[in-house]
């Protein structure tokens, strides 16, 4: 149990590792290398992991830290802070609005309701989350190694003298990936929630990645529903640490 424990930390640390390096190459030939090495690592152990648990019931994982519970609230901070000013620079109101109802949910559920409530085994994984192992690590990397090909046609086609913002790009692929990682493998519904948020995010900008009208009119058409559902998770949480005091 303790390899397949590494695996996990693995799927969700690894692919972090390589979006912050993916955010410093603006070489195409390096970052393909770095792309494909990292796909193929990332798919190999998600398939590693699902074939030595094959048939495995629920198995439960020992590990609560208190440090991580404040990260996740940094992080839905920063995600709100990251939306709302998009939101005014598009002039968004229900966007910026949801986005500020959320955090200020998150705030009042982290130092109020929650607080002392712990999560001893707040790891876990069974039948679905190696399902979900297998689809998010094999055909996640193959969507990013597919991605190098699509990319480099989509900037040759740009204006010249634009930005190459591929390394944003394929750094918000892979934190896609970790934050897929962190939803499936949550027995904390806290860190899943934050799983969520960053996957709302990434969706969001990569969705508005072109910069074009029709694109920032989807990006905050997904935003708006994806907040909108991150409310009523947030309201479950909230039900959870009033009625039941548990994640």
């Amino acid at each position: 149990m303790e390899f397949s424990f590494g695996l996990m930390g693995f799927l969700v640390v690894f692919p972090l590792i390589v979006a912050a390096a993916l955010l410093f190459v603006r070489q195409e030939g390096p970052r393909r290398v770095i792309v494909c090495v990292s796909g193929v690592a990332i798919a190999l152990a998600s398939v590693v992991l699902v074939v030595m648990n094959l048939g495995a019931s629920c198995t439960l994982f020992a590990f609560e830290s208190m440090a991580i519970d404040f990260i996740c609230t940094g992080i839905s901070v920063a995600i709100a802070a990251v939306i709302v000013w998009f939101a005014v620079r598009y002039k968004n109101l229900w966007a910026a609005v949801l986005a500020g109802v959320q955090v200020v949910g998150t705030l009042i559920l982290e130092f109020m309701f929650s607080h002392g409530i712990e999560v001893p085994y707040s790891l876990y994984f069974d039948s679905l989350s190696l399902l979900m192992t297998f689809i998010i690590g094999v055909v996640g990397s193959g969507i990013c190694i597919y991605a190098l090909g699509y990319m480099e046609d989509f900037q040759a086609h740009e204006p010249e003298g634009a930005p190459d913002r591929r390394p944003m790009f394929f750094a918000l692929m892979f934190v896609f990936l970790s934050a897929m990682y962190v939803i499936v493998f949550s027995n904390n519904m806290e860190w899943m929630f934050t799983g969520w948020e960053v996957t709302t995010l990434c969706s969001f900008l990569l969705i508005g990645y072109t910069r074009t009208e029709e694109a920032i009119a989807n990006a905050f058409r997904q935003i708006i529903m994806n907040l909108a559902g991150g409310l009523g998770f947030l309201v479950a949480l909230w039900c959870c640490a009033l009625t039941v005091g548990t994640f």
